[in-house]
């Protein structure tokens, strides 16, 4: 019975992929299928985008070619919720601005869509560095400290963000009575175990309030 669900599953996915392919083959084609064909190659060059920076080609690659796949990326990143919001926020203007300038260039307009995702995802690695050491930052101060170790945002979406977050740490503070980590869950500092084996987090940072 499970290796018929699996094989009844390997199946659809393969119709999947091919149908989804075969719509992205339409974009030069007018009419229905040229929109629909359109639009189905920008989710998939945002879905093959996110998935490389994300550090996992073969989930990009995945991806790319059926976006629904990504339903178990987006399950994982419920998690998160806290800091996605305000990221999202914070992205919107930068969105907007890349919207605007497709809409207002012709030869850009019917790929608003993916420039601006894509334009959302560049941005999204300058200003998320910045949300996640501002909110380190009023969370440290919390604690009594300012200055520990620190992996930059990127870092921590391609290696840690989606697996459990002891097991490559997004930062790391020593000077305290028990070294600390960094949670993007919890958006807050917690007590790391007495024995991790977690891999070396990055180069010192220190909150800008104590330099």
């Amino acid at each position: 019975m499970g290796a018929g669900l699996i094989l009844v599953g390997l199946v659809l996915i393969c119709l999947g992929i091919s149908g989804w392919l075969w719509l992205c083959a339409g974009f030069r084609s007018g009419g229905w299928r040229g929109v629909t064909g359109t639009l189905a190659l920008q989710v998939s060059a945002v879905c093959l985008a996110y998935g490389l920076v994300r550090g996992r080609p073969l989930f990009a690659l995945f991806t790319a070619m059926f976006p629904p796949l990504a339903v178990l990326e987006v399950a994982r990143a419920g998690q998160y919720l806290e800091f996605i919001k305000t990221l999202t926020w914070a992205l919107v203007p930068y969105a907007g601005v890349a919207l605007v300038v497709c809409l207002a260039w012709r030869p850009l307009r019917r790929w608003s869509l993916g420039i601006t995702a894509l334009g959302a995802l560049v941005a999204a690695l300058v200003v998320g560095d910045q949300i996640s050491q501002d909110a380190m930052c009023r969370a440290a101060a919390k604690h009594g400290f300012s200055a520990f170790l620190r992996n930059s945002f990127g870092w921590s979406l391609a290696n840690t963000l989606g697996i459990r977050e002891l097991d490559n740490l997004h930062a790391e503070a020593t000077a305290t009575d028990r070294p600390l980590g960094w949670s993007y869950a919890k958006m807050d500092w917690f007590v790391l175990p007495d024995v991790t084996g977690v891999s070396p987090v990055g180069p010192v940072f220190i909150c800008p309030t104590a330099r």
